[in-house]
């Protein structure tokens, strides 16, 4: 019987270790503050990207990247968010 637990736990991993593989990867990127500039104020802000609704987006599609905080913020808060453009171009880094 135990070889039918193997062959259950091996296919089984093998369904869960991509996704988890793939959403490591997008949380380290995501995870720690960047640089890119404030289209609206035209100088450079300090965003902390959301690294678990990237996870949540990355497993059903591409990863989407939304600031979680801001510098400008909370002056700026309901700006649409159009310095993720840049920093999504280039892939946020730490």
């Amino acid at each position: 019987m135990w070889p039918v637990y193997c062959v259950i736990l091996f296919f089984t991993m093998a369904l869960i270790v991509p996704p988890l593989w793939s959403s490591n990867k997008v949380y380290r990127r995501a995870n720690g503050i960047h640089s890119a500039e404030c289209p609206v104020k035209h100088q450079g802000a300090d965003l902390q990207v959301d690294g678990l609704y990237a996870i949540r987006t990355n497993l059903i599609a591409d990863p989407v990247w939304r600031v979680k905080t801001c510098s400008f913020w909370p002056e700026q808060t309901g700006c649409g968010q159009e310095c993720m453009v840049a920093l999504t171009a280039s892939g946020p880094r730490a």
